[in-house]
């Protein structure tokens, strides 16, 4: 999804959602069509791993975190927002 210009991946990992900047930090793929195991992403091109809790890189060749973004779901909807913008 875009939200405000930035692509965001959302991730229903057994009914929690998370949500991610839709690009590796190593160089610039697109995560959502990477493997999920548990609550990491796998970059499909090098194989860099996030966290999808904390955006934090869990395996190279990435050294840089990608962006997290708080999501909630209202009313059957899932809302997510971005902090940068108030």
């Amino acid at each position: 999804m875009d939200v405000d210009g930035t692509d965001i991946a959302v991730f229903n990992v057994n009914g929690e959602y998370y949500a991610i900047e839709d690009m590796c930090t190593h160089d610039g793929e697109i995560l959502s069509g990477g493997t999920v195991t548990g609550k990491e992403i796998t970059c499909p091109r090098h194989g860099a791993r996030f966290s999808l809790i904390t955006g934090e890189v869990l395996g190279p060749p990435a050294y840089e975190p990608v962006r997290t973004f708080a999501v909630r779901v209202k009313d059957g909807m899932v809302q997510v927002k971005d902090d940068r913008r108030a």
